[in-house]
């Protein structure tokens, strides 16, 4: 389980940065803003086959991405930053699907 939602994180790092957002600020973002996170974390292959734990890594991404970046377009000028919020996520998922 553990490789599967770390190999998930790697190619979400890549991808869920990519879209730009207007409106948003941080703690804030829009009501669009957040749906096209959701749809291309949701929307991933890697994701989708790890059902609730995959929701789970999106939902904990997109917070973490809300209060540290004002936009979508701040996360995807910080490779660094966004990784880190990927692996943060992944080992709270891990964390909390042990105790489970």
């Amino acid at each position: 389980m553990k490789k599967i939602i770390l190999t998930g994180v790697v190619v979400l790092s890549s991808l869920i940065f990519v879209a730009c957002g207007s409106g948003s600020k941080k703690g804030a973002w829009t009501d669009s803003d957040k749906k096209q996170f959701n749809d291309i974390c949701l929307g991933n292959d890697k994701i989708k086959e790890l059902g609730e734990p995959g929701r789970e890594l999106c939902e904990c991404m997109i917070k973490k991405a809300e209060v540290q970046f004002d936009n979508f377009d701040q996360c995807n000028s910080d490779e660094t930053a966004d990784e880190k919020i990927a692996m943060d996520c992944a080992d709270e998922v891990i964390k909390m699907n042990e105790n489970k």
